[in-house]
């Protein structure tokens, strides 16, 4: 979607990645911002609940990107 495999490496241990390159840690750097911010912002515009729902989406969003740099990473990662 968003994220190259070639950013990233398996993590050790649990479920995810762990950035090896500039771009990778600027994808994570964009993912917070792109989390934080928005949700801030709606927050105390539209109260809690837009806030929720835009921040199940925007999680929703990361984990379906993280499962596809996964799927696209060679075994040996």
């Amino acid at each position: 979607m968003f994220g190259k495999p070639h950013w990233f490496k398996r993590r050790r241990f649990g479920w995810g990645l762990t950035p090896v390159s500039w771009q990778g840690w600027i994808y994570v750097l964009m993912w917070i911002l792109l989390l934080l911010a928005p949700y801030l912002w709606v927050l105390f515009t539209a109260g809690l609940w837009p806030a929720t729902a835009l921040e199940f989406v925007l999680i929703a969003l990361l984990v379906v990107d993280t499962w596809q740099i996964l799927r696209a990473m060679k075994p040996d990662d």
